[in-house]
């Protein structure tokens, strides 16, 4: 009997950095679920990214 295992979306990495660009709060749920980036250091780091990219998004409206 064979399985098809189904990829996970935050298994993505592209899914997962355009999330963070366009829905922050799903983007970080994705990083925090994440299997394909283990460091918890690049995990912060693509947080604190997407948080500053949204806010300068934010104020230059």
């Amino acid at each position: 009997m064979e399985t098809k295992q189904q990829s996970k979306w935050y298994n993505s990495s592209t899914t997962v950095d355009i999330l963070l660009f366009l829905l922050p709060p799903l983007g970080f749920y994705g990083l925090y679920k994440t299997k394909t980036i283990k460091s918890n250091t690049s995990k912060i780091l693509y947080g604190v990214i997407a948080f500053v990219s949204m806010l300068t998004l934010l104020i230059s409206l």
